[in-house]
């Protein structure tokens, strides 16, 4: 008899997640349960004790885990840890709560470095001055262009996707500075960075990646206290969960007009002087 499977996946679906043919090799190695889209907890008070596995990130409070005794894992496959569910006893009952960060790290960081590149040589704005044709070259086209080499680089956050990044990133610049409040700075220091704080980062980094996981308790963190720090013509570049970030004060700093911002959502430019690229929006919690 096969294992079951509950498939759970909003806002991603499982032709998105998987390929045709491993999508064919999970249908043939499990015996696969969808849940609905309506009714959900009484779907799982009827069906959590036959699962081994879950697909997805329902809503699983501790009286329906304690019901999942076959259960071996809750596989997140939004990468985002909400706060839907008891992970404490998750913890304790050996059910491991995995995710799929590391698939999606590698894309998002060379999309983050496309981003850099295409601030710093104003690439997206001149691609847009080529199409209006009024294009311009040599000295004109590069006055406010600058080179990533040899700049000051503040990562907020060091998990899959800043581990992924910084490959890329070192062949421009080995001044990497490092916030990341769950790992010691003796392992930043020893895989060749620097540990920084974020006020220090904020006043002193001329390129800055947001790249951390949204918790309970950084939600908002970026705020106009250290917005306000950034330097000029430095870039702040977003690639993380939007809840990190105080948008209305990311809105008020960019309005000043003399730093570049990348977010990885839908944005909408605030003024003409402002390098903003605008990309197709992702689930944002």
């Amino acid at each position: 008899m096969k294992d079951i499977a509950i498939v759970d996946p909003y806002p991603r679906t499982m032709e998105l997640i998987f390929s045709k043919p491993k999508l064919n090799e999970l249908k043939n190695k499990f015996k696969l349960i969808f849940a609905p889209k309506t009714n959900k907890q009484k779907f799982y008070i009827n069906n959590i004790h036959k699962a081994k596995f879950i697909i997805g990130q329902p809503d699983l409070p501790k009286f329906l885990l304690m019901k999942a005794k076959k259960l071996k894992a809750v596989i997140n496959v939004e990468s985002n840890f909400l706060d839907n569910m008891d992970y404490n006893y998750c913890f304790d009952k050996g059910i491991h709560v995995i995710a799929t960060s590391p698939v999606f790290s590698k894309p998002v960081a060379e999309i983050a470095l496309g981003f850099t590149l295409s601030l710093l040589r104003n690439i997206h704005g001149a691609n847009q001055d080529f199409i209006n044709k009024k294009e311009k070259y040599g000295l004109d086209g590069n006055l406010k262009s600058s080179l990533l080499s040899d700049k000051r680089i503040g990562l907020l956050g060091f998990g899959d996707l800043g581990k992924a990044l910084v490959p890329l990133l070192k062949p421009f610049s080995s001044k990497i500075n490092i916030y990341d409040p769950w790992i010691p700075n003796k392992k930043i220091i020893n895989q060749g960075f620097k540990p920084i704080t974020l006020k220090k980062m904020f006043k002193e980094c001329e390129v800055i990646y947001v790249l951390a996981a949204i918790t309970t308790k950084n939600k908002g963190l970026i705020d106009k206290k250290l917005l306000n720090l950034m330097k000029s013509n430095s870039l702040f570049i977003l690639m993380s969960r939007a809840a990190v970030v105080n948008f209305k004060d990311l809105k008020n700093r960019l309005k000043k007009g003399d730093i570049y911002a990348a977010p990885g959502i839908m944005f909408i430019a605030l003024s003409p002087v402002l390098a903003l690229i605008i990309i197709p929006a992702t689930p944002v919690e």
